[in-house]
């Protein structure tokens, strides 16, 4: 099987290249906007335990929405193409990411944060100098292989259907991609 995949791939490089592309750009999209929304709401719900609970439950029911219904949604609201994938994809990197700042901002120790304060530094520095970069390796460390498979990568149950709404339903790029 193996065997096969490498032989179609060395058969359709133009096709290959352009569906990698394709996957790539929708990941890195996907990861960037979550990283950009995600930090800072989780560094900012992380000082309010009522809003920080109503998100990050929120958070995890958009998680356990299936891509194929996400997709579904998106369909008729933004069409076919780049767009709907690419919001469906970033709703799931969202979770991962805010629950990950939360919890990494939360477990900063207290006394780090007391001193700066001593020091005179106002609360924007303290997040900025003090919790931020203590909570980076929590932020980051822990999104798993499996939150990103969560997050950004294909579904394989359907990605003949993503395919399909990414390439705007251009038939000759998915049959030549997914066989007749």
């Amino acid at each position: 099987m193996l065997a096969d995949a490498w032989t179609w791939i060395a058969n359709n490089p133009a096709v290959f290249r352009a569906a990698l592309s394709t996957h790539l750009w929708l990941s890195g999209v996907a990861l960037a906007v979550g990283v950009a929304v995600a930090v800072p709401l989780g560094i900012w719900l992380s000082h309010y335990p009522r809003a920080a609970e109503v998100a990050i439950n929120f958070a995890g029911v958009l998680r356990t929405i299936p891509s194929l219904a996400i997709l579904a949604i998106m369909l008729p609201l933004l069409g076919t193409g780049f767009l709907p994938s690419v919001v469906a994809l970033i709703v799931y990197a969202l979770s991962p990411i805010l629950i990950n700042t939360y919890v990494g901002i939360k477990q900063v120790d207290p006394d780090a944060v007391d001193a700066a304060l001593g020091m005179g530094m106002t609360r924007l520095q303290i997040v900025a100098r003090i919790e931020v970069p203590l909570a980076v390796p929590i932020i980051f460390g822990r999104l798993t292989a499996e939150d990103y498979e969560d997050a950004v990568a294909a579904d394989p149950r359907i990605d003949a259907l993503r395919e399909r709404i990414v390439c705007g339903g251009d038939k000759a790029f998915t049959k030549e991609y997914h066989g007749p």
